[in-house]
């Protein structure tokens, strides 16, 4: 459990071989699911087209707890064609 106030970042870094993948579902902290609270780069959530086949892909979030079952995320998915 994170304490209010605290915050840590989440890089995963992941290759796509003859299909691309991107982030999509739900995104869990202490519990509580998180996804739809995202505050994506550029203003909307991944999509298949931000995806490359072939590729590496970065995906991260910033997540600072702000209270009780409050938290702030930021998210970033950046893919990586060779």
């Amino acid at each position: 459990m994170m304490p209010s106030g605290t915050s840590i970042t989440i890089a995963v870094i992941y290759d796509s071989g003859n299909t691309a993948h991107y982030p999509s579902g739900a995104l869990q902290i202490d519990g509580s699911t998180s996804w739809g609270s995202v505050r994506w780069a550029g203003g909307t959530a991944p999509v298949a087209d931000d995806a490359k086949a072939n590729s590496s892909s970065v995906l991260t979030y910033s997540i600072l707890k702000t209270g009780a079952n409050a938290y702030r995320v930021l998210g970033t998915f950046t893919s990586f064609k060779s």
